[in-house]
C-alpha cells in the first residue's frame, strides 16, 4: 500500500510539472474504467499497475482520486462517464512544488542567457547591410533587430537620417551582439543589443536623436541607460527631438477606454490644445505613438485657446473633434507616449504616461 501511495505521488508530481507549458491551465482530465488498467490524462493513456475496483459496491474507487482528495486537490466526480476532474494547481504541495519548479526555469534561462552573452563577447558577426535605423542583416541573412528602440519607418522625417548614421555605424564591420530574456519577435528576426568596438549602437543612435526608447519586456536590461541617452538628446534637440515654434500643446490623453479598448475606440482619445494668440493651421501634422502608428491632420485650423481631441475610431470631424479611424486601440494602458510634429516634421511636443 505504501508502494502504491508513493507511486500516485509521483504520477501526480510528473502530471502536474507536464501543465507547465501550456500557459494558466492546469486542468487536467483523467477517465477511467472499471477493471480497466488503462487510464486516459486529457485523452492520452497510461497504463496502471492495478485497475479500478469498486468500493463499496456500486462506485469507482479510483486510486489517483483517493490520495489527490486526500491531498486537499479540488476532485470532481461524473458516476455516469465514470470520469474524474482533478485541479491539480489546487494542491498545496503541488504548487508549492511547482513555484520552484518554475523558479529553478528561470533560474536555467538566466544561466543560458548569461551562457550565450559569454559567448557573444567573444564572437564577432559581420554585418552585410543596413536594412533601416534599427533592423541589420549579418552575412549569414540573420536579421537583427535593435533592442528597446524604434526608428522612423520609411516616409517619416529622419527616416533616411537613421538608417544613413546607422549604415555608418555597422555596415561591412564586424558587431558582437548581447541578447536579453526573449531572443526572437513575431516576425522571427532575432533580438539584440549591438556594439561595435566601445561603441553600444542601440544608444548611441539614442542619443543622436534619430530612435526614441521603445522598451517590451521582458526585454529591459538597458532601459536606464537608454532613457538617459534620450534626455540628453531631448535636452539639445537633436534629430526627431528638433522643436518647432508651433505653440501647441498635448494636454491629456485617455488612454483606457471604458470596456474592451478595441471594441470602443472612441473611449480613447488625445486632447491638443492651441495655446497660442492666433489661429494655427494644422493640415499635415502628424500625431504619432512609440509604435509609430500615425494620424495625419486633414484640412483643420485650431483657434487660439481652443482644443480639439482625436479619437482612435471612426466618426464625422468637427471643429473640436477628429477622428483617427483605426481598426484597434492605440495607446497601450500601461504606458506610451504621443509626438506631435508639425507639416514639416519637427516636433512640437510630447505626452508620456
Amino acid at each position: 500500500m505504501k508502494k502504491l501511495f508513493i507511486m500516485i505521488i509521483v504520477l501526480l508530481l510528473s502530471l502536474f510539472s507536464l501543465t507547465l507549458g501550456y500557459g494558466e491551465s492546469k486542468k487536467i482530465v483523467i477517465k477511467v474504467q472499471k477493471g480497466n488498467k488503462t487510464m486516459y490524462i486529457n485523452d492520452k493513456p497510461l497504463e496502471m499497475d492495478v485497475a479500478p475496483i469498486e468500493v463499496p459496491p456500486g462506485r469507482i474507487m479510483v486510486p489517483v482520486r483517493f490520495v489527490s482528495e486526500g491531498l486537499g486537490a479540488e476532485v470532481g466526480w461524473d458516476e455516469k462517464t465514470e470520469t474524474v476532474t482533478i485541479i491539480m494547481d489546487s494542491i498545496p504541495y503541488l504548487k508549492y512544488r511547482v513555484n520552484q519548479l518554475e523558479k529553478e526555469n528561470e533560474d536555467l534561462k538566466q544561466k543560458i542567457l548569461e551562457l550565450e552573452n559569454k559567448i557573444g563577447e567573444q564572437k564577432t558577426y559581420y554585418v552585410k547591410r543596413v536594412i533601416d535605423g534599427d533592423t541589420i542583416e549579418l552575412e549569414d541573412g540573420t536579421k537583427i533587430r535593435y533592442i528597446g528602440i524604434n526608428a522612423p519607418e520609411k516616409g517619416q522625417n529622419f527616416y533616411e537620417e537613421a538608417t544613413q548614421r546607422n549604415r555608418e555605424l555597422v555596415e561591412g564591420k564586424e558587431v558582437r551582439l548581447e541578447y536579453d530574456v526573449q531572443k526572437f519577435d513575431q516576425y522571427g528576426r532575432t533580438l539584440a543589443y549591438v556594439f561595435v568596438g566601445n561603441i553600444f549602437v542601440n544608444l548611441q543612435l539614442v542619443k543622436e536623436g534619430l530612435a526614441v526608447i521603445y522598451t517590451v519586456p521582458p526585454n529591459v536590461k538597458y532601459t536606464d541607460q537608454l532613457y538617459q541617452a534620450e534626455q540628453y538628446a531631448k535636452e539639445h534637440e537633436l534629430g526627431i527631438w528638433k522643436k518647432s515654434e508651433i505653440n501647441l500643446k498635448i494636454t491629456y490623453i485617455k488612454y483606457d477606454a471604458p470596456g474592451n479598448d478595441n471594441y470602443n475606440l472612441n473611449g480613447e482619445w488625445v486632447e491638443i490644445t492651441n495655446l497660442g494668440k492666433t489661429s494655427i493651421e494644422m493640415t499635415g501634422f502628424i500625431l504619432r505613438d512609440e509604435a509609430n502608428h500615425e494620424f495625419l491632420f486633414p484640412t483643420f485650423v485650431l483657434s487660439s485657446g481652443d482644443s480639439v481631441k482625436v479619437y482612435s475610431g471612426c466618426g464625422t470631424n468637427t471643429s473640436n473633434s477628429l477622428y483617427w479611424c483605426s481598426d484597434r486601440a492605440i495607446w497601450n494602458n500601461d504606458g506610451d507616449t504621443a509626438f506631435l510634429y508639425d507639416s514639416k516634421g519637427n516636433l512640437i511636443d510630447t505626452y508620456s504616461y
